[in-house]
């Protein structure tokens, strides 16, 4: 960044709505893929069919998969644990790094993998013959030291990878929340309680955890996905900016939260969830507001590639109908993790829910393409 090429301000809000022919695309895009928004609750409860396929091999089927389990609030030195799943290509400006050395996108899958203590590289990216997989989802593995394993409510995850060792099992809550419920494309976040063991594999220390966490699915299809190479970037969907974050407020309460910019500046689709077992998943207030108040000094990149000017602070803002005013204020605290579709990492957040004032840790995905 320099004082000729000024980094380009981050604000986006729920409302009002975008106008003008960009707007009416926007609109259009938001409609087709029936997207969450601030003011817009599209589902409520679980998925009729509690499986969770990967991607097909055949084509005019399943030509996108996206799997997560994000924690928020490890102890230290981990702090948070990055765990993003893609298979295929989204066809999405934000989530897509063309750059990847890859054959037809069927036959690609990448995993962002790490916590703020792993060092070297986080990208991992697997051929289909790396792959093996249920086609109901029940079992993911990839080579032989990654392996998710599913028969819901019960997730297991084992991996030893790039000196990170970690063995949990997880169990869904059952409460659930929709970002998208599409033909072409759904996703949903699951609130699920976490235990297990962590480790660094140089140190031998393993650590004793639990907590709350959320599991990630999402699944689609558009025609392009049938291509042998990924779509180049004039032609993908001008969704160019992308956040989402996991925030712990307590023990048993999370707020996810999600913001997707397109066109440079315009709001494609944002809202926050508070979240429990015991009263399930609430929109929190009817606008919102995600802007970055500080930047990093100077832009990162991955082996010279997906070069972005990362925040340094932010806040997001939600407003209920009386007027009063929850808000985060977020300061990361550690390295960046970069995961194919943007960047990952923790931060500490302090701020007022519900007039109460909080604070505590979260995780966060960041993605900034609109250059």
């Amino acid at each position: 960044m320099t004082a000729e090429q000024p980094q380009r301000p981050v604000r986006y809000s729920s409302s009002p709505a975008p106008s003008g022919l960009r707007g009416a695309a926007v609109k259009a895009m938001t409609r087709l893929m029936n997207s969450s928004n601030q003011d817009r609750v599209i589902r409520t409860g679980l998925p009729d069919r509690l499986n969770f396929p990967p991607i097909s091999a055949r084509p005019f089927t399943r030509g996108v998969a996206h799997y997560g389990i994000m924690i928020p609030d490890l102890p230290p030195p981990h702090r948070f644990l990055a765990n993003l799943i893609i298979m295929g290509s989204t066809g999405f400006r934000a989530w897509d790094d063309n750059d990847i050395p890859v054959g037809s996108p069927r036959r690609t899958s990448q995993l962002g993998w790490g916590s703020a203590a792993t060092t070297g590289d986080s990208l991992h990216v697997f051929d289909a013959d790396d792959l093996h997989h249920e086609s109901d989802g029940s079992v993911l593995q990839f080579g032989d030291n990654y392996r998710i394993a599913i028969t819901y409510p019960e997730i297991s995850l084992q991996a030893q990878l790039q000196g990170l060792d970690v063995d949990l099992r997880l169990t869904s809550t059952d409460v659930n929340t929709w970002v998208s419920d599409s033909g072409i494309y759904r996703h949903f976040t699951l609130l699920c309680a976490y235990e297990g063991q962590i480790a660094l594999t140089d140190s031998g220390e393993r650590q004793q955890v639990k907590g709350m966490c959320t599991f990630e699915y999402g699944t689609g299809y558009l025609p392009y996905m049938d291509l042998p190479r990924p779509l180049p970037k004039a032609l993908k969907i001008p969704a160019d900016f992308f956040s989402y974050h996991v925030i712990a407020i307590d023990h048993e309460t999370q707020l996810v939260a999600c913001v997707m910019g397109a066109f440079g500046d315009l709001t494609a689709g944002m809202a926050g969830d508070i979240r429990t077992a015991e009263d399930g998943s609430r929109r929190l207030g009817i606008s919102s507001t995600f802007e970055v108040t500080t930047f990093d000094s100077k832009p990162i990149s991955y082996h010279g590639r997906s070069r972005m000017v990362m925040p340094s602070t932010f806040r997001w803002t939600f407003v209920e109908s009386d007027g009063s005013t929850s808000y985060i204020d977020g300061e990361v605290d550690t390295q960046w993790l970069y995961a194919g579709m943007g960047y990952i990492a923790g931060y500490r957040w302090s701020g007022v829910i519900d007039g109460l004032p909080r604070d505590g840790r979260a995780y966060t995905e960041y993605s900034d393409r609109r250059s």
